[in-house]
């Protein structure tokens, strides 16, 4: 059956040409699909790596807001200043002192 309507359709002129135009249709929209998935993905990509330096930048912020807070309570300055120079809050510079990152050993 199929072959007999390709030989019908191929014995037609006019209508090898709309086949014709049909596949080549079919063929540019699929290329045009293929380029916008392409470009889609491309601008997720550096959406995401947009994200993660924002959110790189704030995890190194709070880790140096840490090791500010932790010297300053070595050198004995009071909490209230501590949280009004770095930023952080009081449970932040409590879980700082719980976790005993205000010890007198330092590393330099």
């Amino acid at each position: 059956m199929a072959i007999s309507e390709l030989k019908r359709i191929n014995a037609n002129e006019r209508m090898r040409v709309l086949m014709e135009d049909r596949e080549k249709d079919k063929f540019v929209y699929n290329l045009e699909m293929n380029t916008c998935l392409k470009e889609g993905i491309e601008i997720g990509k550096a959406e995401g790596r947009a994200e993660g330096i924002v959110e790189g930048r704030s995890e190194v912020k709070k880790e140096s807001c840490g090791e500010i807070a932790a010297r300053m309570l070595r050198l004995g300055i009071s909490n209230d200043f501590i949280m009004q120079a770095t930023g952080l809050t009081e449970a932040g510079l409590q879980k700082i002192i719980a976790d005993g990152n205000t010890g007198n050993s330092e590393n330099s």
